[in-house]
């Protein structure tokens, strides 16, 4: 039974696939049959299914709080700053650009205030069109005007997306850090977490990753949160700011009030294909990245020859009992291999995601999958064909 199963011929089967399978990849095809399930499939991750639907309510994170400025003019967030700042927090971010002058007497009193805060951090922006592929380096950075930003230190805003920009964009990965211009500007989330504590900050540098996942502790309830009118009529206990990372940034005219502006897609979304409504505002994402820094709960890729080794090894499983029904089942082995292709895909889905939920390690299943795909194909292929014209050309 063994030996029927585990032989030669299914290693070279698996081979065929694999050497198939890389073909495929360095050829660019483009099949409009399939463009409708690239578009719903194309923004998902296998994460995803954990972040939405499996992952256990986490705790909230009460070194974080967030505070919706709505929309407020400059002079009524030079005012909330002042507030906040008499509370002593340990550094404030700003996730909200103020570009240009405006009203002089509301400028003023915002760079006055901004002006006072002993640690804080506005946001930057990496223009994409900048980007001077050659030296590696963005050529440029956009902050907010000079006059807001003369005792600030800056991090740059950008989050990775993926997916269809006019339609769905999830946020799932960031770049902890760029070179502009030959200097180091770091991302707005891992700045913040530099100025609350650089020993704890200093490890996301060190793991030297162009790009990390981001590890979601959930919407702004997981964190202290403050609609602009409570802190206008100090509506609060300053013992709840005092040294902690406050956040200030659009969360709705009024927390009560769920709006699309600055809002996006995350993986904590409820449906993890084709997206329904964006779930988080943009200065949660980044106070996520912060929880994540902080409490060092990093996600780790496991590594290519990992993924190709583990997809290498289910391949040769399916392959060995897909030939073996094929040599013995006849009639039945078309449904037979449906189920057997069925099964394992599920069976790796969820072993993918509960070894993501268990070590924090998140697996390549996309490899897996369609290597289970065509193994059935190429079973038929070479016991159908190429060893029954092996057979006859040697007996001839």
């Amino acid at each position: 039974m063994f030996k029927a199963l585990f032989n030669w011929a299914n290693l070279w089967i698996t081979v065929l696939v694999f050497i198939f399978m890389w073909l495929v990849s360095i050829v660019p095809l483009n099949f409009d049959i399939i463009n409708p399930i690239q578009q719903v499939f194309q923004d998902f991750d296998i994460s995803d299914i954990y972040f939405s639907k499996i992952r256990q309510q986490q705790k909230g994170d009460d070194r974080i709080v967030l505070v919706n400025i709505g929309n407020l003019s400059r002079g009524e967030v030079a005012e909330v700053v002042n507030i906040l700042n008499t509370a002593n927090p340990k550094t404030i971010g700003i996730d909200a650009f103020f570009r240009k002058p405006k009203d002089p007497k509301g400028d003023s009193a915002l760079a006055g205030a901004l002006a006072n805060v002993k640690n804080l951090v506005m946001v930057s922006e990496l223009p994409g069109a900048k980007y001077n592929a050659k030296k590696q380096q963005y050529d440029s950075l956009e902050t907010s005007n000079a006059m807001f930003m003369k005792k600030a230190s800056s991090g740059f805003a950008n989050i990775i997306s993926s997916g269809d920009k006019n339609e769905f964009v999830t946020f799932r990965t960031f770049s902890p850090k760029e070179n502009v211009l030959g200097k180091v500007e770091y991302a707005f989330g891992v700045r913040l977490a530099q100025m609350y504590d650089s020993k704890v900050a200093k490890k996301i540098i060190d793991r030297g990753n162009n790009v990390e996942n981001i590890n979601f502790r959930g919407d702004f309830d997981k964190f202290l949160a403050l609609d602009w009118p409570q802190v206008l009529n100090k509506e609060f206990k300053p013992e709840m700011l005092k040294d902690k990372i406050v956040i200030l940034g659009f969360m709705g005219t009024t927390l009560d009030m769920i709006e699309f502006k600055d809002r996006v897609y995350t993986p904590m979304n409820a449906n993890y294909i084709g997206r329904s409504t964006p779930d988080m505002y943009g200065v949660v994402v980044h106070a996520n990245i912060v929880s994540m820094i902080l409490s060092d709960t990093y996600i780790y890729d496991a590594p290519l020859w990992l993924d190709l080794l583990i997809s290498f090894v289910i391949c040769f499983v399916v392959v060995s009992i897909l030939g073996y029904l094929y040599e013995r089942s006849g009639f039945f082995y078309d449904g037979l291999t449906l189920l057997v292709q069925f099964t394992f895909s599920v069976l790796l889905i969820i072993g993918i995601v509960y070894s993501f939920d268990i070590l924090a390690v998140k697996l390549n299943f996309g490899i897996t999958v369609l290597s289970i795909i065509v193994a059935g194909f190429f079973v038929e292929i070479y016991l159908g064909f190429l060893k029954k014209l092996f057979i006859k050309n040697k007996k001839a």
